[in-house]
């Protein structure tokens, strides 16, 4: 690896800066996302070679054959051209940041940070310009501008969260090395309490942010501490489904008393009517997501095509067989009165799910895509969480969010994600000799490397 461009942390910076804010050209996109994607088809034939040597191939080529399963399915199924196009652009982008991601970390293996940076100062430029349109549509009620900016910021306290998130992950993250650890311990934990308190949403947010909190304690600083629990993987593991298992019967117990607030009590007495254990949990709080893989398994190998219509009534159908009489009431009275006003609206299929979307839109080609995925993010912790230890602090915080966004979240952050699997591809590279740790990096991680 060269020494870094002078102006290449600069524009690290700007990629972030402008990774979460957007314009609409037939669906949301990024500014930074434009010129990536104009530029990745020639980096990618420049740098095969080194993509190659460098084992970015497998996902480059899943990413790829995925934009062929969306050009396949949208066919078969008859996709609307927008949504067609919106549905390629996806997998698209995981494979254009990707490609100039590598080639720009290359370069410089520390500058991850600076995008970091500037995704967080990102999501707080769009509160008032370049809104996300998830954002806008939820909270502005068709306000725009600064307008929108202000309604969403007095509205939502799950807003504000997902602001704060991305400070922490860049300043515990990108200077994991250099912020003390207790400071970073205490900065997450506030992040997971303030969570768990102010929202009736966002305890999820605050379940993994206690693992990643858990695996910063336990991996620390040191090569020493990283190789400990790479030996104790397996122990590691069954521990964290353990953990799940006690915060949900927390979070349950909380809940009921009245701990969480009076919107919490009121939300899970409604999620769990005639539904125990964390499966009900999740099919309360997370039904989209069992209503796409109702929709996955009729259509398992071509999918649906992208943001497909439910004209198969699998909402409907989800309903009647596993919602509570409140949900019952709820979905019924709601198709009632569109029907009294003579108004059809046409469902989406729901999936909420990085997934089951995939599956659901792309075919079986998006669910391995994601399982391949979920494959790197196992054997990092498993062979190399040592190797860079620098990244460490980064990984352990965001995999922990990013493990549960797979299963239960939309896709977004489409510079960010991509981000993380480059983070786990190069420390595979470095391991295996195929990319030398910077001198800088390895002096750094030799001087945490005799404490406990």
């Amino acid at each position: 690896m060269g020494k870094p461009h002078k102006n290449l942390t600069f524009v690290l910076f700007l990629l972030g800066l402008f990774s979460m804010t957007q314009i609409r050209i037939i669906g949301a996109i990024g500014i930074a996302e434009i010129p990536i994607y104009i530029l990745a088809p020639y980096i990618f034939m420049v740098d095969y070679q080194s993509l190659k040597n460098d084992g970015f191939l497998p996902i480059i080529w899943l990413a790829l054959l995925t934009c062929v399963c969306a050009c396949i399915s949208s066919c078969i199924n008859h996709t609307y051209i927008a949504e067609a196009i919106k549905g390629f652009a996806t997998p698209y982008s995981i494979f254009a940041v990707m490609v100039v991601l590598h080639r720009l970390l290359r370069k410089d293996l520390s500058g991850y940070k600076w995008i970091l940076l500037g995704a967080a100062f990102s999501q707080i430029l769009n509160i008032f310009i370049f809104q996300q349109s998830a954002e806008m549509s939820a909270f502005s009620e068709g306000a725009t501008g600064f307008e929108a900016g202000r309604r969403i910021a007095e509205t939502s306290t799950i807003f504000w969260t997902s602001r704060i998130r991305p400070f922490i992950d860049a300043f515990v993250g990108g200077w994991y090395t250099q912020m003390p650890l207790p400071i970073s311990i205490l900065l997450i934990a506030c992040f997971a309490i303030f969570s768990a308190v102010s929202t009736t949403s966002g305890r999820s947010m605050a379940a993994v942010t206690i693992i990643g909190l858990g695996l910063l304690f336990i991996g620390g600083k040191s090569r020493r501490r990283m190789l400990f629990f790479k030996r104790q993987f397996y122990f590691f593991v069954i521990l964290s489904i353990l953990g799940i298992v006690v915060l949900s019967e927390g979070y349950r117990l909380s809940a009921l008393n009245g701990l969480l607030g009076e919107k919490a009590k009121m939300k899970y007495e409604s999620q769990m009517q005639e539904r125990k254990g964390v499966i009900g949990i999740l099919k309360g709080g997370r039904g989209e997501v069992f209503i796409g893989l109702t929709a996955c398994l009729d259509k398992p190998f071509f999918g649906h095509g992208p943001w497909p219509i439910d004209d198969n009534d699998y909402i409907k159908r989800y309903v009647e067989k596993y919602g509570t009489p409140t949900e019952w009431e709820g979905f019924f009275n709601h198709e009632r009165y569109l029907a009294s006003i003579g108004y059809r609206r046409y469902r989406m299929i729901p999936a909420h799910s990085h997934l089951i979307a995939f599956w659901l839109y792309y075919g079986i080609i998006g669910l391995i895509f994601w399982i391949y995925v979920l494959y790197l993010i196992v054997i990092y912790f498993k062979r190399y969480v040592d190797v860079v230890p620098q990244w460490f602090g980064y990984l352990a915080v965001s995999v922990s969010a990013f493990a549960w966004n797979v299963f239960f979240s939309p896709y977004g952050g489409r510079i960010v994600t991509p981000l993380m699997i480059c983070l786990i591809l190069f420390t595979r590279a470095i391991a295996k000799g195929r990319i030398s740790l910077p001198v800088a990096m390895q002096i750094e991680a030799s001087k945490y490397d005799g404490r406990l």
